[in-house]
């Protein structure tokens, strides 16, 4: 409405200015027709039309100048149009824009919702892993009240365990002490090389602080259903293989193996086989266990109830158990080695007068080697005749040997012992096997030389020894689950030259772990008895697993049994 009113009032302006002009030229028209002696004003009738045009002229002007303004109105009109086109524009932007703040509030309040529950769950979090160490200090006292209730029997081997852990620690260095010459300080160090590193691994042992070997021992036991075996889990053992980058270089490979008791079509009512040693005649198998009087007799294909495969002798010929722990021959003899025999004071040198370990007290302890002959399948004693060389007890005597002639035309036998140093009070201080050259005079095997096993055999234990015929020495630990490989001199096409110089050649010496699990577990747990098939094979045997927990279930599938093994 304000722009059309604005254009009415410029138009009655320029009516008046128009009727004005008019006015003011009728009245200068006049004054000129006066001056010119013209008609007077009547006469202006006469020129009616030329006033009308001049009339007609005069009210066009306003018409004009309306539609000169009416064109100026229409691009005003046009702006204002635009302008308000622009307000509306910008009050639509303005409204989404409130909107949009309206609804931040509502966004912000859920992503606070959002941020309040991530710190509720980190703070759960939080409160679990602090209430962790309170939970394992509670497994850990039941540990400790379990460890409490055990035998002392366990608690020896708990301290055994230390010591071997503590003696790791050393990482590479051996102490070797010079029995010998009886000098109890005079210890000397050697550095053990690349392959003890490797063992250690092997054995799921890792160096680390004392507080790591503390809380391996503790979770020793199986607790919350997890298994731990030589100080490691399962899992950690698996690791272990997997970042072993050597593992078939230095690990034997099982060609065949077969339980004891399914060989035999008849066992003679033995149902323990707790192996201990073996010996290969000329393809034959021999073997021993310490549980039983009986020998084992078995071809090299380990055929299962072959009619080749005996029991020789009567497996309960005594109320007590046998103690068997080595087997050879020579000569068509079979010599079998009782471990350690309690004796009187003095060692016995007549038949007659062999101890019985059941009846006698206060004795010292000696290992009994008989000589038997077989028939079919029985055999007769020949001989029983004790070792010069006395042992702390009944359980670290000789736990291998293997029998030499000599050039001489003597008997010569290298007694291996279970414990290092040939002791039960040091039995754990690896790296210090022993071996008593033995001969023999009457009935008393005499102590020549105690020979010193190299220390790269570093085990906790020494379970058998076989030697080739050309020098060639396998040794097997029962406690790290491998074999020592190594070389005598002094020994040519399988005879003695010089019992007083015969000794290993320290520079040649290799370790061999005897296979893992597919999670890397020791399984053969209880490897005892060593022969050599051949110098690239050889052939073991297995004792009873340990019961009461003392070994895990894992350690059930090799025991009692017969394995063949190749070399890498």
């Amino acid at each position: 409405g304000a722009p059309s009113s604005g254009g009415s009032r410029k138009n009655v302006i320029l009516s008046f200015v128009a009727i004005a002009t008019l006015f003011v030229s009728v009245l200068v028209l006049a004054v000129v027709h006066r001056t010119q002696g013209m008609t007077p004003l009547h006469d202006l009738e006469s020129r009616e039309p030329e006033l009308s045009s001049l009339l007609d002229k005069v009210q066009e002007v306003p018409l004009l100048l309306k539609g000169s303004s009416g064109a100026k109105d229409k691009k005003k009109e046009d702006k204002i149009k635009k302008d308000e086109r622009k307000k509306d524009d910008k009050q639509k932007q303005d409204q989404n824009q409130d909107e949009v703040e309206d609804s931040q509030p509502d966004q912000d309040e859920e992503n606070q919702q959002y941020q309040d529950q991530d710190e509720d769950s980190q703070q759960d979090q939080e409160q679990d892993k602090n209430s962790q160490p309170n939970q394992e200090k509670e497994s850990q006292q039941d540990q400790d009240q379990d460890q409490g209730k055990e035998s002392q029997h366990d608690q020896d081997q708990d301290q055994e365990s230390q010591q071997d852990q503590d003696e790791l620690q050393k990482q590479d260095i051996v102490e070797i002490d010079d029995q010998q010459q009886g000098e109890q300080n005079n210890e000397t160090t050697v550095q053990v090389e690349d392959k003890h590193a490797e063992f250690h691994k092997h054995k799921g042992h890792k160096s680390s602080d004392s507080s790591s070997h503390k809380h391996s021992k503790k979770m020793s036991r199986e607790k919350n259903g997890k298994e731990k075996y030589h100080g490691s889990s399962q899992s950690e053992g698996n690791k272990a293989c997997l970042k072993d980058k050597n593992y078939s270089s230095h690990t034997a490979k099982t060609a065949y193996e077969m339980p004891f008791a399914a060989l035999f079509k008849d066992t003679r009512g033995e149902k323990k086989f707790e192996a201990s040693s073996i010996f290969n005649l000329n393809g034959t198998y021999y073997a021993v266990c310490d549980n039983s009087w009986a020998i084992s007799k078995f071809d090299s294909d380990l055929a299962p109830f072959s009619d080749k495969n005996l029991m020789i002798g009567e497996p309960n010929r005594e109320a007590e158990d046998s103690g068997y722990e080595a087997i050879f021959i020579l000569q068509n003899t079979v010599y079998v080695v009782r471990e350690s025999v309690k004796h009187p004071n003095g060692v016995v040198t007549s038949n007659s007068t062999l101890p019985s370990s059941s009846t006698l007290n206060n004795m010292t302890y000696h290992a009994i080697i008989e000589e038997l002959e077989i028939h079919g399948n029985e055999y007769d004693i020949i001989n029983q005749c004790s070792c010069e060389y006395e042992f702390e007890g009944d359980s670290k005597g000789f736990e291998g040997a293997f029998g030499l002639e000599g050039v001489d035309g003597e008997l010569y036998i290298l007694g291996l012992c279970e414990g290092n140093y040939c002791s039960e009070s040091r039995k754990s201080e690896k790296g210090n096997g022993k071996i008593v050259l033995m001969k023999k005079k009457d009935c008393l095997w005499q102590t020549l030389r105690v020979i010193d096993v190299p220390s790269t055999a570093y085990f906790t234990d020494y379970s058998d020894i076989s030697i080739r015929p050309n020098g060639k020495v396998a040794i097997t630990t029962q406690e790290d689950s491998a074999v020592w490989i190594g070389q005598l001199t002094g020994i040519q096409n399988g005879k003695l030259l010089n019992p007083d110089t015969v000794s290993f050649d320290a520079t040649v010496h290799e370790v061999y772990y005897f296979p893992k699990s597919n999670t890397c577990q020791t399984i053969y747990c209880n490897v005892e008895g060593i022969t050599f098939i051949n110098d690239d094979m050889l052939m073991a045997v297995s004792d009873q697993m340990k019961k009461g927990g003392k070994q895990p279930y894992w350690c059930l599938e090799k025991d009692q049994s017969i394995h063949a093994f190749v070399l890498p």
